[in-house]
Order: structure tokens, then sequence, then C-alpha cells
């Protein structure tokens, strides 16, 4: 996964700090199956990071790292 090509990505912030972050774009019914322990027929699973605390500052890491490979940093 080259970081300076994924088109979106978005943090989900839950109190204390904690949150999620995903990495690339999320598809229409993505959150019914996202969390099932078994394979969904044509699902498409989209990278996340579960995170305890901290979640905007790796989140704000990450869009730095990809503006700087974009040249953009």
């Amino acid at each position: 996964m080259n970081i300076d090509t994924i088109s979106d990505i978005t943090l989900t912030e839950r109190a204390g700090g904690a949150g999620t972050i995903t990495l690339g774009p999320v598809p229409p019914a993505y959150g019914w199956w996202a969390g099932a322990n078994f394979p969904v027929a044509g699902m498409t699973y989209v990278p996340t990071l579960e995170l305890p605390d901290a979640a905007r500052e790796v989140y704000e890491v990450i869009r730095g790292a990809q503006r700087a490979a974009k040249g953009r940093g």
C-alpha cells in the first residue's frame, strides 16, 4: 500500500482519544459486514487501524506522511 495513493483516509473518534482510522474508500453497507468473523462473498475489505488512544495524533502523522510523499509536506 503506497501512502501517496490512498484516496480516502478518515478518522472516527470516540471518547478518551480512541478511534478508528480507515485507509481507503468505504463501500456502501460496509458497516454491516466489517466486523464479521467470516468471509462475505463479494465484500471488499478496507484496511483500518483501531486505536485505544491518541487516534487523532496518529491520523495527523499519517496525513503528514501522505503530504510529504506527494511532495507537499
